[in-house]
């Protein structure tokens, strides 16, 4: 009876765990190297919404870090050709990304709003289109909603699980079905990127 006591609790987060990666419309679209990759429809749009779930080998503050250090973006983010900080005369984070698409797709432009809050175990990171004031370049595409939130949960000292989910609309003729199925590959290069990025790079948890 003790020995049984004492397994209970795991049962019960297997059951747990379980049910939070078939629940609320996500369903498993792609498992490799401990990365696993969720889509679910999203209302009044042919993109799906995307999830990762993973487990960094690496502090908390250092993967917030990385996700946070704008010139350490095209390092993980394999699209973007550069990100830099954006002045707008007040206290907001803003970041703009530049992304080069491949011949014939035209290359895109978003702003995303910076939200950041964090305790000492765990951290969450908002990255949120904010289009209004970044001029319009021309022969580049903007990209009018995007939005992808990082939850990161300190496991131990030495390891971070992660969790994003996003959703974007890139704008212009691209293929739904096209965007959908990148949703599903692209990922794990990234965070196969961001876990090496991780694991040597400064403990600073703000934006530089």
């Amino acid at each position: 009876m003790p020995r049984l006591l004492l397994c209970l609790p795991l049962v019960i987060i297997f059951l747990n765990a379980h049910a939070d990666q078939v629940g609320d419309g996500w369903k498993l679209k792609h498992e490799n190297y401990g990365i696993s990759i969720y889509t679910r429809p999203m209302p009044d749009s042919p993109i799906d919404e995307m999830r990762v779930d993973a487990v960094i080998k690496a502090p908390l503050s250092k993967v917030q870090a990385v996700l946070l250090d704008h010139e350490m973006r095209p390092l993980w983010d394999r699209l973007c050709r550069y990100a830099k900080k954006f002045e707008a005369g007040d206290s907001a984070n803003l970041l703009e990304l530049y992304y080069d698409f491949p011949w014939p797709l035209s290359d895109r432009d978003v702003l995303l709003r910076v939200d950041i809050s964090q305790t000492e175990d765990h951290g969450r990171i908002e990255f949120i289109a904010e289009n209004e004031i970044l001029p319009l370049k021309e022969g580049v595409v903007r990209i009018h909603h995007a939005k992808t939130v990082w939850e990161l949960y300190a496991v131990n000292d030495h390891s971070t699980q992660l969790r994003a989910e996003a959703h974007s609309e890139p704008n212009g003729p691209i293929p739904a079905w096209l965007i959908n199925k990148l949703s599903v590959t692209q990922p794990i290069e990234n965070i196969q990127a961001l876990r090496t990025l991780s694991a040597t790079s400064s403990d600073n948890g703000v934006m530089p």
